[in-house]
């Protein structure tokens, strides 16, 4: 048996999301189900309003996160982590705060076929 863990890319606080012809039904949903400010929203209430600032205080989280996981996954041989910090490049790789757009989960998911298939041949 093993167990894969994965951290998050770096994400952007934003208080939209970042509209797409290919989802267009999707700022409709986030805002009926009131999804989609889950970074934004505590920070401003915070009076962190700075968005490099907003940026630069998530990376620090999603750093020591992806950091603390893979140090868990070295000290046990059938523990794996999948880094996901540098699969976004940029805000427009994200549909929202925390969703990636489907062709960069295509990218995380090839990262767990990796370990799958180099484990399972």
């Amino acid at each position: 048996m093993i167990s894969i863990t994965h951290g998050y890319a770096y994400v952007y606080p934003k208080k939209g999301s970042n509209f797409s012809w290919r989802y267009p039904l999707q700022p409709i949903v986030n805002n009926f189900l009131e999804t989609g400010r889950w970074l934004f929203r505590p920070l401003m209430i915070k009076g962190i309003l700075d968005p490099k600032l907003q940026h630069a205080i998530v990376m620090v989280f999603i750093y020591e996160f992806n950091e603390m996981l893979q140090d868990v996954a070295n000290q046990f041989p059938n523990v794996y982590h999948i880094d996901c910090r540098d699969i976004a490049k940029d805000q427009n790789d994200w549909y929202d705060e925390l969703h990636l757009k489907s062709h960069k989960y295509k990218e995380a998911a090839n990262r767990y076929k990796a370990i799958i298939e180099g484990l399972f041949p």
